[in-house]
């Protein structure tokens, strides 16, 4: 239990992004022995084909692509190859010999349909309860097989699984590892992070009729985006095991060699939206963000939000946070709770009375008089909320974005969603939030903190699912909040939003971060850092005791 609580922290929604601490090392040959040993015990080993369409391959490359199938541990498999007419002779007559190998399937077809065409035909020759996909001048590692087979022996309901990757250059040397997170589907929407390895049941594989030409250069997008829609029996294998080649007409090496691709993948994203029947507009970016794309939800009505500000005191900081609202706002089917915990300045009672006499009906105070306490107080304010949306909200923040709230709520009102979070920046402009996520040791780490908001990198600038989001602006559905029981009041000050969070991945909900929704987050200006003071620190230290005690350790 210990290491899948670990692996659902930790993996399911760490940045996809290279990492001089996690590459590929190549096992050894005692370690690919015993792997052997161990897969002969397994007490299920499923027929694992393997597609492979060519057309043109270099030489070299294909035979290292077929050195690296014949040298997989795991040994049931076959090798499906479908070549799409080709014109090299010396091609033809090496896929010719592999005919002799009798796991090896070879078919040439007599005119040249591109890839989606080709993989059918490869697809039509397998016989495997699983199907893998790998392209002609690609490498699987040694254990690619034995890993994903390994993952069955306990979970053999899966019917999608895919793996960790990383490129290889012409010279044989191993770069840009990619540690991806377990299923995501914002993620998936924003861009395939998934690419490669990716193994599918072959029975569903085939009844949804497999690749679409329609969508050639994205073909593999569009097919996992099908094929997601009938099944939710995902899993994601945190190795390495393949390898992609690049080379100068690969799109590894290139991504405008295939232009056409990414504007075929627009339009499997709107397909498969319209399938869901979602009313969702796609924006296709360009230049650095090639091949990525932000879905922008529409309303499914216009809910009451009610957002939620706990304070004490600091009159200046709450009227910048609530004129903001009032004047920035383009959404209006809101109202605003303040949380007054033991407040005792008469100017900020002087600022509620303005507000009430100015926004009757849409602003009103709950007096919260105990010990502070962040989590109670978000209880309290829930409980208090009129809205079928509740909206988190720190009395230290400004609005940016006047659309804020039609965007957050968008994305909330998708049954998979969870908590929805947006871009907190410093006064400076640069990132304190774009999502959170979590080590091993249980430290939270804010992603992409200290980039510059208008230079961060590409994938900064995507919808994508982390593990948490700040409550410093969080919106959740009301009835979802109270499905997790709301905030853990024993965590009175740290690691509570994160917590509600992960209660809410535990449900099946995936919490999602807007980048394009911004506001200024003054970050703790009205009770200072937890570290200040030694009394202060302590309490830091016991919440974060009891954090990683509930979430780290086996329950």
């Amino acid at each position: 239990m210990l290491f899948k609580v670990v692996a659902f922290i930790f993996r399911k929604f760490k940045p996809n992004s290279g990492s001089e601490a996690y590459q590929y090392t190549p096992l050894s040959r005692f370690s690919l022995q015993r792997l052997q040993i161990e897969s002969q015990r397994f007490s299920y080993r499923p027929l694992i084909s393997i597609l492979v369409p060519t057309y043109n391959t270099p030489l070299p490359l294909l035979e290292k692509c077929i050195d690296s199938v014949r040298g997989q541990v795991y040994e049931n498999w076959e090798l499906c190859i479908a070549d799409d007419n080709s014109t090299s002779e010396a091609l033809k007559e090496y896929l010719t010999t592999l005919k002799n190998e009798p796991r090896i399937t070879v078919q040439f077809r007599t005119h040249n349909g591109h890839i989606a065409a080709c993989s059918n035909t490869a697809l039509e020759m397998a016989r495997g309860e699983y199907t893998a996909l790998l392209d002609h001048d690609d490498e699987l590692a040694p254990e690619a097989l034995v890993e994903l087979v390994k993952v069955l022996q306990t979970r053999p309901t899966l019917d999608f699984l895919y793996t960790d990757e990383d490129k290889i250059d012409e010279q044989g040397n191993h770069f840009d590892p990619v540690r991806k997170p377990d299923w995501s589907p914002d993620t998936f929407y924003s861009w395939n992070y998934i690419c490669h390895l990716a193994m599918f049941r072959t029975t569903i594989l085939k009844r949804i009729g497999g690749f679409s030409a329609a969508y050639n250069g994205s073909q593999d997008y569009e097919l996992i985006l099908r094929f997601t829609e009938q099944t939710h029996q995902v899993a994601h294998i945190p190795k390495i095991v393949y390898h992609w080649r690049m080379h100068s007409e690969s799109v590894a090496m290139n991504t405008h060699a295939k232009p056409y691709a990414y504007l075929n993948g627009k339009k499997a994203l709107e397909d498969s939206l319209k399938r869901a029947g979602k009313n969702a507009e796609v924006e296709m970016h360009l230049g650095e963000m090639l091949g990525m794309y932000s879905v922008h939800y529409a309303l499914h009505k216009q809910s009451k939000i009610s957002i939620i500000i706990p304070t004490r005191n600091c009159a200046f900081l709450v009227k910048i946070c609530i004129d903001s609202i009032f004047q920035q706002s383009s959404y209006t089917s809101y109202e605003i709770i303040l949380i007054d915990n033991n407040s005792d300045d008469p100017a900020f009672f002087q600022l509620l009375e303005e507000y009430a006499a100015k926004y009757p009906g849409i602003f009103r105070v709950v007096r919260a008089e105990i010990p502070f306490n962040f989590s109670a107080l978000m209880n309290i304010g829930a409980k208090a909320a009129t809205g079928d949306y509740l909206l988190l909200l720190n009395n230290d923040t400004k609005v940016i974005s006047p659309d804020w709230l039609e965007r957050m709520l968008a994305h909330g009102q998708q049954p998979h969603t969870g908590a929805v979070g947006a871009r907190l920046l410093y006064k400076n402009n640069t990132i304190q939030h774009n999502g959170i996520v979590l080590h091993s040791n249980g430290i939270a780490e804010h992603v992409y903190a200290y980039e510059k908001d208008q230079h961060a990198p590409p994938q900064a600038e995507c919808i994508r699912n982390y593990p948490a989001v700040t409550a410093a602006c969080l919106l959740v559905e009301k009835q979802k909040y109270w499905e997790v029981g709301g905030f853990d009041e024993n965590l009175a000050v740290d690691y509570n939003d994160i917590d509600f969070c992960l209660k809410l991945g535990e449900k099946g909900y995936h919490n999602v971060c807007l980048p394009h929704v911004k506001l200024h987050h003054f970050e703790s200006i009205s009770r200072g850092k937890e570290k200040k003071s030694m009394d202060k620190y302590a309490q830091y230290l016991s919440e974060r005791k009891n954090f990683t005690e509930k979430w780290l350790t086996a329950r």
